[in-house]
């Protein structure tokens, strides 16, 4: 599950905002997934790296693996240990900026506004489909939530997307389903109603996190394999490697892996990188599923 989430992040981390009229060439060579490639102005982040999505994905993922049920500071001693561990740009400059003046849980919970209604509590969230128990997925995914997203908007998708990596992960029931699944455990579920889920996603992915849920719901529901998924995350635009790291995450659990050989062999695989993911993604599973 991490190694793809590594994945989508850093193949559409090239593609993120980027005008499809602006960088026709880029586009097309991201959507042949031969490869990783350079964003035009995100220089820092070289082809392979992944970004935010990622980081943040194995911190949650590191705070699950000891088995105890945890509380809002040890997120945010997570979130404050992987990233000054392991400093790197991909970041909301905001949040960036916050991260690299507070390296302690305390600081953060201190200091951090949590009114965010953007995607960063559910870009995180994918691990968190792996607890057995639905009402421990919801708890976590909204503990995890408050320490930077403590709006309904911001649980809301964190619990939507840990709820679509639980069903991807425990039920037998095709993608198909999953809306009817959702709106039986999400609170809030009204939500999805107003964003008209049922509907084909169409255009850029901004903010608020509502619309990378209804992105990544388009996904499952419509691909059948992981190169779709990923090819579809690239042609949305906007946020494309928030949309790529959770779907395909998601999507890993259940679809054919058609990806070619070169993006594993070319994700970067510092003492954080490619195989530290299949390492702590194996850790993961072993602890709950």
């Amino acid at each position: 599950m991490l190694l793809f989430i590594a994945i989508g992040d850093a193949v559409a981390a090239a593609t993120e905002y980027v005008k499809p009229h602006e960088h026709p060439k880029l586009i097309e060579s991201a959507l042949r997934l031969d490869g990783y490639y350079q964003h035009p102005t995100h220089l820092d982040l070289k082809p392979g790296m992944y970004t935010d999505d990622t980081q943040m994905s194995i911190a949650v993922a590191e705070v699950l693996i000891p088995g105890r049920m945890p509380t809002p500071l040890d997120f945010a001693d997570a979130f404050t240990r992987v990233f000054h561990r392991d400093p790197r740009d991909g970041y909301a400059r905001g949040f960036q900026a916050f991260l690299e003046s507070h390296k302690t849980g305390i600081a953060f919970m201190r200091d951090i506004r949590p009114d965010s209604i953007k995607n960063g509590a559910c870009m995180r969230a994918v691990p968190i489909g792996v607890l057995p128990s639905i009402d421990t997925v919801l708890s976590i995914a909204k503990t995890q939530a408050e320490t930077t997203h403590d709006t309904p908007i911001g649980i809301f998708s964190a619990q939507a997307v840990a709820l679509m990596s639980h069903f991807a992960l425990y039920r037998d029931d095709p993608f198909d389903r999953l809306q009817d699944f959702l709106e039986i455990h999400l609170p809030h579920s009204t939500l999805l109603h107003r964003m008209q889920i049922h509907k084909r996603w169409r255009g850029p992915v901004k903010n608020p996190a509502t619309n990378t849920i209804h992105a990544v719901f388009d996904l499952l529901t419509h691909c059948s394999t992981l190169s779709e998924v990923l090819r579809g995350a690239i042609q949305f635009g906007g946020d494309t490697d928030s949309v790529a790291a959770i779907a395909l995450g998601i999507a890993s659990c259940r679809m054919p892996n058609d990806l070619p050989q070169v993006l594993f062999d070319q994700l970067e695989n510092g003492p954080f990188g490619r195989d530290y993911l299949k390492t702590l993604g194996k850790q993961l599973m072993d602890a709950y599923a």
